[in-house]
């Protein structure tokens, strides 16, 4: 039964925050920011060069998104499991894929990381605070660090049309 007395733990209250913490459940994480007016709904991002894709995911969308991406955008770098039928990705996997993506983002000083995958994006992030800005596009929100300015989108495998990061970076060159 829902406690509608306005007192207690149940009360709907939010306390006053800055900041919203982000996971692999990031969209559901951006609407909640934004209905608590932590953020706008219609702010974009600029992304800015040199930017990665990290993909962990194991769908075949994801697949179809990251060969569409690497087909008209071959300038942007991507690091990718390997699809082994499609289906769940073992989660070891997801932590060596994430932890290179860490490593090669940090040594050519990315600007943009998108990561695509719920595991992926889980160890990519840790358990970093991070700032949730908005969407990049319908679904895809990004943030940043507390202690830097690199902006993190994040994705769901199976979210989107084969264009989806092709597009995403679209954005981008007309930012």
């Amino acid at each position: 039964m829902p406690d509608d007395s306005g007192s207690g733990p149940t009360s709907g209250r939010v306390p006053d925050v800055a900041t919203m913490p982000a996971a692999p459940a990031g969209p559901i994480g951006a609407v909640f920011a934004a209905r608590l007016g932590l953020v706008s709904r219609q702010r974009g991002c600029a992304l800015q060069q040199p930017a990665l894709v990290v993909c962990g995911s194991a769908t075949e969308v994801a697949a179809a998104q990251v060969a569409e991406l690497r087909r008209l955008r071959p300038d942007i770098p991507v690091i990718a499991a390997t699809r082994a039928g499609g289906g769940e990705l073992d989660p070891m996997i997801a932590e060596e894929i994430a932890a290179e993506g860490r490593r090669r983002a940090a040594a050519t000083g990315c600007r943009t990381v998108v990561v695509v995958g719920g595991d992926t994006a889980a160890a990519f992030l840790g358990s970093d605070e991070r700032r949730v800005g908005g969407t990049v596009l319908p679904g895809l929100p990004w943030s940043t660090g507390t202690d830097d300015h690199v902006v993190v989108v994040t994705k769901a495998g199976a979210f989107g049309s084969a264009d989806t990061l092709v597009r995403l970076f679209e954005e981008e060159d007309a930012g």
